[in-house]
């Protein structure tokens, strides 16, 4: 169960933090600093009416804020979105959750779920995988819980802890966990990108098991 194997990893991402973290923030990130090294980019208005600020990040334009859609662009109702606790009030702070085939069939016109490569460019350019997740989170400790760990949100993704909807239906880890949908293999699986509060790395995976898992996570898209 996905569940059980983020468990697993998290304990096993324990083990390394202590010896490596330190260490890796010198080697991938050899000037640290606090400024965003995106640019605000033009802001972007899905079909229900909700607008997204966006940032452009090397040569990429990523929405800023997590998605919340509800239909797709031609106006039709879709199966396989939420929002936690299933309070719409959540939905205006962490956007909506989505299991994956809903994060294909919800993009805007214009914009495109991001592909494991431009993923990968995003965390390059956010000091790789080892600080990558702390400088693609929301600072301080609102939108994520305590410690919040190497938050600086350098590139201004500004990523928050939205947490995610199990295959059993249950919701799990708001404030403690981010994880957002891309694809892989052409567009045919999955590709995974967990973010946690008490660590500044992240940790991707191809998954194709989750085409079909139920499993819902966060979305953010990036400009065709």
């Amino acid at each position: 169960m996905k569940k059980k194997f983020l468990t697993v990893l998290i304990a096993g991402v324990i083990l390394v933090a202590s010896v490596s973290f330190s260490d890796s923030c010198k080697k991938d990130d050899p000037k640290v600093n606090h400024q965003s090294y995106g640019t605000p980019d033009e802001p972007v208005t899905d079909i229900d009416g909700n607008t997204y600020k966006t940032v452009k990040i090397g040569n990429q334009v990523w929405m800023s804020e997590n998605f919340k859609a509800v239909k797709t662009a031609a106006g039709q109702n879709l199966q396989g979105v939420y929002v936690y606790d299933d309070n719409n009030s959540n939905a205006n702070t962490y956007g909506r959750l989505y299991t994956w085939l809903a994060a294909v069939q919800v993009t805007p016109i214009g914009w495109h779920l991001p592909s494991k490569d431009e993923w990968d460019e995003l965390i390059r350019i956010a000091g790789g995988t080892s600080i990558a997740g702390g400088k693609l989170k929301e600072t301080g400790t609102v939108l994520w819980n305590s410690p919040n760990t190497g938050a600086t949100n350098f590139v201004g993704f500004t990523a928050v802890g939205g947490g995610f909807r199990g295959p059993d239906g249950i919701f799990y880890d708001l404030r403690k966990h981010g994880s957002y949908w891309g694809t892989a293999n052409n567009a045919h699986n999955p590709y995974c990108i967990y973010i946690y509060y008490n660590y500044s790395n992240l940790i991707t995976e191809v998954s194709p098991i989750d085409i079909t898992s139920g499993i819902a996570f966060a979305v953010r898209y990036v400009k065709n």
